[in-house]
């Protein structure tokens, strides 16, 4: 079900790795292009950051046009590496403020903004 949502959220990431932001606004939310008509917003919170590697894990659906699929990223600012969770949501909209089902995913970028911890794995328990 939500296969062209995690098609669409892999080619902002590849986007992102190319710090392509133009190619990144293409893939959000008609909304967000809506209320961002250039690429300052996302340059002001990704530019300086550089995606180097992700990982898209599995989508939990939020209602019927609209997704969160968590992400593990990789990203380094200068010297520095980040090894980070984030949780980004895509909506299906007819138009800007209009979530409809059926119509294509876009990324809300703001929703990838907020950075949370890799959880620890839990080691199997040993016999």
């Amino acid at each position: 079900m939500y296969k062209e949502a995690k098609l669409k959220l892999k080619a902002y990431l590849n986007a992102w790795k190319k710090l392509d932001l133009k190619e990144m606004r293409k893939h959000t939310t008609k909304t967000y292009r809506a209320n961002h008509i250039d690429t300052s917003h996302l340059e002001a919170f990704m530019g300086a950051k550089k995606l180097t590697k992700f990982k898209i894990l599995e989508p939990k659906r939020i209602g019927d046009a609209m997704t969160e699929i968590p992400v593990e990223i990789y990203y380094h600012i200068g010297k520095d590496i980040f090894h980070k969770l984030i949780k980004v949501r895509l909506g299906s909209e007819k138009e800007a403020h209009q979530p409809y089902t059926g119509y294509p995913w876009g990324v809300n970028p703001i929703s990838g903004f907020r950075e949370g911890e890799i959880p620890e794995k839990k080691e199997e328990k040993q016999k």
